[in-house]
């Protein structure tokens, strides 16, 4: 009979944890998009730090990734905008 009660407070637990989730969508995504981008860079950002000082790699890598991605956004842009 415990485990039924702490069972079911989990659940309950869990069900209140989804609703919070649930209704700071927009906040949760935006978290987790920056923690994916920021685990893709790291390792590059890790291995520019070896030659330059740490601050200088970050920024190097930022402003690279961000270049990277103005590239690729004006390469589509360029496709849709031939069709």
């Amino acid at each position: 009979a415990g485990y039924a009660w702490r069972l079911l407070v989990l659940a309950a637990a869990l069900y209140v944890v989804l609703l919070v989730v649930g209704r700071l969508d927009l906040p949760v995504v935006a978290v987790f998009g920056a923690l994916v981008i920021t685990s893709m860079l790291r390792p590059v950002a890790d291995l520019i730090a070896r030659a330059l000082p740490r601050a200088a790699a970050v920024a190097g890598t930022v402003g690279g990734s961000l270049l990277l991605a103005a590239g690729g956004l004006a390469l589509q842009g360029e496709s849709v905008a031939s069709d």
